[in-house]
């Protein structure tokens, strides 16, 4: 158990034996410690934890899922246009025709251009899995190295604590 002052441990106080694996297994338990209810921290519950929360990874989520969208689109043909107009000045007027113009457009691409485009946004979409996938990783591994480090300085902790009452 850590040395802690008399003044500062409640008199239920205990500690939790020193084989514990728990990085937190060195605090004092008390009840009026609420911060030590919660459980121990684990590495696959901070790296799922940072997965869920973690802004960038949602964004490229959401850029995977645009790049998906416009896949489906790109191998279609776009949707006809229909154009009327009117000549505002014929309407009643009783010396000129009502003057109008329809028109109906429709883009009709050549050779193997919806192929190309198709393909083109089934690479910017891979590309974007990709980019998923990476940041994915990245930020996995960088949770993983910080609890790492917090598990070091804990057991440091731990250490001290421990030399401390063989000293005393």
């Amino acid at each position: 158990c850590p040395a802690v002052s008399a003044a500062a441990a409640p008199a239920t106080s205990r500690c939790a034996p020193s084989t514990a694996r728990s990085p937190r297994a060195w605090l004092p338990r008390a009840p009026d410690d609420r911060w030590l209810a919660v459980a121990p921290l684990e590495r696959s519950a901070l790296v799922r934890a940072v997965l869920e929360r973690n802004p960038s990874l949602a964004a490229a989520i959401d850029a995977w899922r645009a790049a998906l969208a416009r896949y489906r689109q790109a191998g279609s043909i776009d949707d006809p246009t229909l154009k009327l107009m009117a000549a505002p000045l014929s309407i009643g007027a009783a010396h000129a025709p009502l003057g109008y113009e329809v028109g109906l457009s429709q883009r009709l691409p050549l050779g193997s251009k919806l192929d190309a485009e198709a393909s083109l946004a089934i690479a910017e979409a891979e590309a974007a899995r990709g980019d998923c996938a990476s940041v994915r990783l990245e930020l996995a591994g960088m949770a993983s190295l910080l609890y790492d480090d917090y598990f070091v300085a804990v057991r440091s902790a731990e250490i001290n604590a421990e030399h401390v009452e063989f000293v005393q």
